[in-house]
């Protein structure tokens, strides 16, 4: 993704954050600060959207559970380098159900409104392995605190059963629910973290 800011670069201004603290606060005040933050990460779904699914070569290079792979890779790094600057609360969210989008679902959808099963296969793929590799980083680090939180199931349920979520006639509300999809995902992405926030304390 051209206009993303990489993980690498993100974790860049993290150190300068750090430093300027440090000046500030006094090196025991910032590390109590730092080790007692919330460091939320999300990771996946723009390189799924916005690059896997539009770049060829690279979807002939690695297959699904490949390109999965590589991704939880560059999670876990970022999580362990977190880890040795200080952070002992992470938070991560799952992956979106991806076929769930109205862009993904114009796109690969063929012509029928229901989620693609087929990208929601793929975020499901990327959960499960996401959730094997927290479960490894808890067993390495017995004072970190990491936990998932699932934005998956609830947004799945929501695009595909709007009537059981509250909407009183699913063929009436059903478009108008899925074009707000973002701004849902949006709303329970920011419930999510205060969530996070009481769990991890």
């Amino acid at each position: 993704m051209q206009d993303a800011i990489t993980l690498t670069q993100q974790l860049e201004y993290y150190k300068e954050y750090q430093s300027k603290l440090t000046a500030v606060a006094g090196r025991g005040t910032a590390r109590s600060i730092l080790s007692g933050a919330l460091y939320v990460v999300s990771t996946g779904t723009g390189d799924f959207l916005q690059n896997y699914y539009h770049n060829a070569s690279l979807s002939r290079r690695y297959n699904v559970p490949r390109y999965c792979d590589l991704l939880i890779g560059i999670f876990s790094d970022l999580a362990e380098k977190l880890y040795k600057l200080g952070a002992r609360r992470i938070g991560v969210t799952s992956m979106p159900p991806l076929g769930c989008f109205p862009a993904s679902i114009r796109l690969y959808g063929k012509g029928r409104s229901a989620c693609v099963a087929r990208l929601n296969r793929d975020a499901e793929t990327f959960n499960r392995k996401l959730n094997a590799t927290v479960k490894v980083l808890k067993g390495r680090h017995t004072d970190l605190k990491i936990a998932i939180f699932d934005i998956y199931t609830p947004l799945r349920k929501l695009a595909e059963a709007p009537v059981e979520q509250g909407t009183r006639a699913e063929s009436e509300h059903k478009k108008k629910t899925m074009s707000r999809f973002p701004h849902v995902l949006e709303l329970i992405i920011n419930h999510i973290r205060l969530c996070l926030i009481l769990r991890l304390r």
